[in-house]
């Protein structure tokens, strides 16, 4: 288990601590989200307009892959199954799955990677930016 200094009193406690066992100090008020903890095992939803009127309903796996579903909003493109690969770089969220366009009697898979620039955020909420300056919304649902 990590182990921290606490800020107040220099004790080594457990980096999982909620308080300093020792002096009482609020740890995890102090303590800065990691955008990977807050995402890993739970369900989240996202909208954005690089979504082309879909929403985006995933899971996001520990061992860097996720897995939901594409939800469509518009008639044009019915809801499927996605799976692909997930990665966090300090702010950044990086998301590569296929996504399957039907285009009249076509259906044409396409390579999709996202890179989301997240810049506001709580446990249950995110806010982002991707590479097109196209807004982002996440809100945990499970």
């Amino acid at each position: 288990m990590p182990m921290i200094n606490c800020p107040e009193c220099k004790e080594r406690i457990s980096d999982k601590a909620t308080a300093c066992p020792k002096c009482g100090y609020p740890l995890q008020e102090d303590r800065e989200l990691s955008l990977y903890d807050v995402l890993v095992g739970r369900r989240w939803r996202a909208q954005s307009q690089s979504l082309a009127g879909q929403g985006l309903d995933i899971t996001f796996m520990r061992n860097g892959e996720f897995s939901g579903q594409l939800t469509g909003t518009g008639s044009y493109t019915p809801p499927q199954p996605v799976t692909g690969k997930w990665q966090v770089i300090e702010s950044q969220l990086f998301l590569d799955y296929v996504y399957t366009m039907y285009l009249e009697v076509q259906v044409i898979p396409s390579p999709t990677q996202f890179q989301i620039q997240i810049t506001q955020g709580t446990e249950s909420r995110l806010l982002g930016v991707d590479r097109s300056a196209r807004a982002w919304e996440w809100v945990k649902v499970g």
